[in-house]
């Protein structure tokens, strides 16, 4: 045992290294863009990967929200045509960035 680490934790020590500097690298599709959306690991959908799907999820969440406090209980068909118009407008964006 060198530096009081047996050989076995040192391996083990090294694949970790390994495994989370190999999820750091940035992902690159084929047209050389950056995604915004990848797949979900369980499940069906997309989750943001990066810092503009996490920014345009965040966006779309304050829209709805502010949606909501304004237009909710006075005119509940704008509201709903707004919504439905924002959350297409978001699928779309996040259909035309995933990987």
């Amino acid at each position: 045992m060198q530096g009081g680490r047996s050989p076995g934790l040192r391996r083990i020590s090294v694949g970790l290294h390994q495994i989370t500097r190999a999820a750091k690298v940035e992902r690159v599709d084929e047209g050389g863009r950056m995604p915004w959306f990848g797949r979900k690991r369980f499940g069906w959908g997309l989750r943001p990967i990066s810092w503009q799907g996490w920014l345009l999820t965040i966006a779309f969440v304050a829209i709805v929200l502010a949606l909501d406090a304004t237009l909710a209980s006075s005119q509940s068909w704008l509201f709903a045509t707004l919504v439905a118009v924002v959350t297409a407008l978001f699928l779309l964006v996040a259909y035309l960035t995933k990987e």
